[in-house]
């Protein structure tokens, strides 16, 4: 649903990527928007306001 509205991009991601990232999510249709703690070594800090934020933004497009 956010492809479709160019609100989110689809890539291919590396580490460097990740490395370089302050929040990754990862998304489905089943669970929204749910933050990912830790990739390998790598740990990232939970923001649970910018993931409400985003599962209000899915829910809003959702009813629209």
């Amino acid at each position: 649903m956010l492809l479709e509205k160019g609100i989110a991009t689809e890539r291919d991601l590396f580490p460097s990527d990740l490395a370089q990232a302050t929040a990754v999510f990862i998304t489905s249709s089943i669970t929204g928007v749910v933050p990912v703690h830790r990739v390998d070594k790598l740990q990232f800090a939970e923001d649970s306001q910018q993931t409400a934020a985003a599962n209000d933004v899915i829910e809003n497009l959702s009813a629209s």
